[in-house]
């Protein structure tokens, strides 16, 4: 599906909210999703993307850390069963952390949400 398409139905939901997820989202068109992410942003939406990836390496990355500009919050790395607790807000393993986006690269350090 085309981004512009995908950015029109997103806006036309009236939830503020959207995530990106699923395989993997920095595996895709680094352009189609630097201009996706960047757009939803422009328009007010919050943006929260689950990766594999650890925050750290993300960041390494020019162009996922570009894409790391639009988005409120990463859930980093891997869903490992071993580590699977239900407890856990916003996550499925404890191996995985809620990173805040703006912060962590204003302050050029991870900085974790606590929940």
């Amino acid at each position: 599906m085309e981004t512009v398409k995908i950015f029109e139905l997103l806006m036309d939901n009236p939830i503020n909210d959207v995530t990106f997820s699923g395989g993997e989202p920095f595996f895709q068109h680094h352009g189609e999703l630097l201009t996706l992410a960047s757009a939803l942003k422009g328009n007010g939406k919050n943006i929260w993307c689950y990766t594999g990836y650890k925050w750290e390496e993300l960041i390494k990355v020019k162009s996922r850390k570009e894409v790391c500009e639009f988005i409120d919050v990463i859930v980093d790395g891997p869903y490992i069963l071993e580590r699977r607790d239900l407890n856990l807000q916003f996550r499925g393993s404890s191996n995985q952390r809620l990173i805040d986006c703006a912060k962590s690269l204003a302050a050029k350090q991870t900085v974790l949400i606590e929940v």
